[in-house]
C-alpha cells in the first residue's frame, strides 16, 4: 500500500536578544577618557538607528533576527514582502452542472445562481468564470495574477468540506474542491497562497432561488461568526476558529492529496524572526463580554498554541483589524491595543479588508464614485490613510489593503459607493509610502461589489454600475476595462525591488 505523504512541522531554535559584549582592544596613544566618549557617541548613535529601524521592520525585540517580521518565509521568497490578491476560487453561481461536493461525501451541490446581483462583469467571462471547466482555464487566471505581480493568493476558506456555507453565501462556487484546484494550479509556479477565513450564517433548513428561477440545495451547516466565537477563554480559544484551521492544516500540510501542495501554503516570519503558517483573519472583534485589550490580543497566542497542540504546525495570523465605527462590541485600536498586539508573536500583520466600507460615508448620490471625484470622496481618502497610518505607528507589520473602489448595490442595495476613478486610486497609492509591510488587492474577482482587479465593465448602460466604467454592451476600448488591473500591476512599495 502506497504509503501517505506526512508533512513534518519544521523545528526551529529560538534567537537571543541578549548580545555578549566583545573585549575592546586599547591603543598606547588613546586616553581612558576618550574611549569613554566615544564609547557614549557610538551608543548614542546606535540607539537612533533601532529606533530608526524599529519604524520599519516592526518592534524592537526582532532587531536581534536577521529576518524582518511580516516578510515571506517560504523557500525561494525568503524575505519577500507580500504583493497578494483576495481571490474567491471556484466557478460563478450560474445554472449549470455541479462541481463540488457539500457535506455528504460524493453529492455535489449546485448552489443558487446570483448573476443578476453582479454590479461588474469579467470582460474575458468565458476564462474568469469557469474555474473548474478546465485546467487551461485555471491556469489562464493564476498567470494574470502574476503578470501583475502578484506573489501571494489570499484563498477565501468558507469552512471544512462538511459545510456547505460556500453555497449560499460565497460569491462564487468557494468549495474545498475548488481550494485543492487553486494549490494544483500554484504547484511549478512562484505563487503562494494563504487561507482566509469567510464568516456565514447557518444554512441549517435554508433554501434559495436563484437569478434564473432555480433552487438551491437544501442547508446542512452551522454557521460562523468571528466576532461571537473569540476570544473563548484559555483553556478553550475559539474552538470554531482551531476546528477550522486544523481542518486546513490537516488538507494541505499533514495528510495532502498531492506532494507539492504543503510548500504552497504561505509563511512569514514573526516578530522574533521564526517563520509561521500564514491564517488571515476576517472582521477582527469581538461581541463577547469582558473584553480587555490585553486579553483579545494574547488570545491570538491561546489559538496559535492550541493549533500547535493539535498538529505540531506553528501558525500566525494577519488581522482585518475592524475599525472604531462598526458596530462590534469590542474592536481592537492602534493607540490601546495595538501595544498588547505587537507582544504576541502569533500576530504576523495587520491586513485590513476595504475597512471603509463600514465608515458610513460615501453613501449613494454623495458621488464618491463621481469620475472627477468630490470632496466626500476625499474625506474618505484622509479617512482610509490615518487608518493605515496609525496602525503602521504600533510596530507591527502592515499590509495596506487597496480596492478599485466600491458598489455593491445589487446586492446591497443601502451600501457605499466610492472610487471606481482615478482619484481614488491615486488615494489608494499613497498608503505605501507610510512604510507598510506589503500590498494586498480586495478583490481579484469581486463582481457583485465591483472589487474586481480583472478587467471588468459595468453591469449595463442604465445606470447599474459605476460611472467610471463603460457598460459591458456598448463594447468598451481596452484601456476603460483594463484601469484596475494595469494600475494595481504598477503598484510597487518604496525602495523595494519587486
Amino acid at each position: 500500500m502506497k504509503q501517505e505523504p506526512v508533512y513534518i512541522a519544521p523545528q526551529t531554535k529560538g534567537r537571543s536578544s541578549d548580545q555578549k559584549r566583545r573585549p575592546l582592544g586599547h591603543g598606547a596613544e588613546i586616553r581612558a577618557s576618550h574611549i569613554r566618549i566615544a564609547l557614549l557617541q557610538a551608543r548614542g548613535r546606535a540607539l537612533a538607528v533601532l529606533v530608526m529601524l524599529a519604524s520599519f521592520i516592526g518592534p524592537l525585540q526582532a532587531a536581534s533576527s536577521p529576518h524582518i517580521p511580516g516578510t515571506l518565509a517560504n523557500p525561494g521568497f525568503d524575505g519577500k514582502t507580500i504583493k497578494s490578491v483576495y481571490f474567491f476560487a471556484g466557478q460563478w453561481r450560474f445554472p449549470g452542472p455541479p462541481f463540488y461536493e457539500g457535506p455528504v461525501p460524493g453529492e455535489l451541490l449546485a448552489p443558487a445562481s446570483n448573476d443578476c446581483l453582479y454590479t461588474v462583469f469579467p470582460v474575458d467571462g468565458s476564462n474568469h468564470l469557469g474555474w473548474s471547466e478546465t485546467e487551461q482555464k485555471r491556469n489562464f487566471a493564476v498567470n494574470l495574477m502574476l503578470a501583475a505581480g502578484v506573489n501571494v493568493v489570499n484563498m477565501s476558506y468558507w469552512g471544512p468540506r462538511s459545510t456547505d456555507r460556500w453555497a449560499f453565501w460565497a460569491p462564487m462556487q468557494t468549495a474545498t474542491g475548488a481550494h485543492d484546484e487553486l494549490f494544483d494550479v500554484a504547484v511549478g509556479k512562484p505563487v503562494l497562497i494563504a487561507p482566509y477565513i469567510e464568516n456565514g450564517p447557518k444554512t441549517f433548513g435554508e433554501n434559495q432561488t436563484g437569478c434564473q428561477g432555480d433552487t438551491g440545495p437544501i442547508g446542512q451547516s452551522p454557521g460562523y461568526d468571528f466576532l461571537d466565537e473569540f476570544p473563548g477563554t484559555l483553556d478553550d480559544p475559539a474552538p470554531q476558529l482551531v476546528e477550522q484551521i486544523v481542518d486546513l492544516v490537516h488538507r494541505y500540510l499533514i495528510k495532502p492529496r498531492k506532494p507539492g501542495w504543503p510548500a504552497k501554503w504561505a509563511r512569514m516570519y514573526d516578530r522574533n524572526g521564526e517563520a509561521r503558517f500564514v491564517v488571515s483573519l476576517l472582521h477582527v472583534g469581538s461581541n463577547q463580554p469582558g473584553v480587555s485589550d490585553e486579553k483579545f490580543a494574547k488570545a491570538f497566542t491561546w489559538v496559535a498554541d492550541r493549533v500547535h497542540a493539535k498538529t505540531g504546525v506553528r501558525v500566525g495570523f494577519t488581522l482585518d483589524a475592524l475599525p472604531p465605527e462598526h458596530n462590534a462590541k469590542f474592536k481592537p485600536t492602534p493607540m490601546r491595543t495595538g501595544h498588547f498586539l505587537a507582544q504576541q508573536s502569533a500576530v504576523l500583520a495587520i491586513q485590513p479588508f476595504i475597512p471603509e466600507v463600514f465608515t458610513g460615508r460615501c453613501k449613494a448620490g454623495e458621488e464618491c464614485d463621481a469620475v472627477s471625484g468630490s470632496s466626500k470622496l476625499e474625506a474618505l481618502i484622509a479617512w482610509k490613510y490615518k487608518f493605515v497610518r496609525d496602525w503602521v505607528s504600533t510596530g507591527i507589520p502592515v499590509i495596506a489593503d487597496v480596492s478599485p473602489g466600491y458598489d455593491a448595490r445589487s446586492v446591497f442595495p443601502g451600501s457605499p459607493r466610492y472610487g471606481n476613478n482615478q482619484r481614488w486610486r491615486e488615494g489608494q497609492a499613497a498608503l505605501l509610502s507610510l512604510g507598510v509591510r506589503g500590498i494586498t488587492a480586495n478583490a481579484w474577482n469581486g463582481y457583485t461589489e465591483a472589487l474586481a482587479i480583472v478587467p471588468s465593465c459595468a453591469r449595463s448602460p442604465l445606470g447599474e454600475g459605476p460611472p467610471g466604467l463603460v457598460p459591458c454592451d456598448l463594447h468598451p476600448p481596452e484601456d476603460a476595462v483594463n484601469d484596475a488591473y494595469r494600475w494595481f500591476s504598477a503598484l510597487r512599495l518604496p525602495g523595494i525591488d519587486h
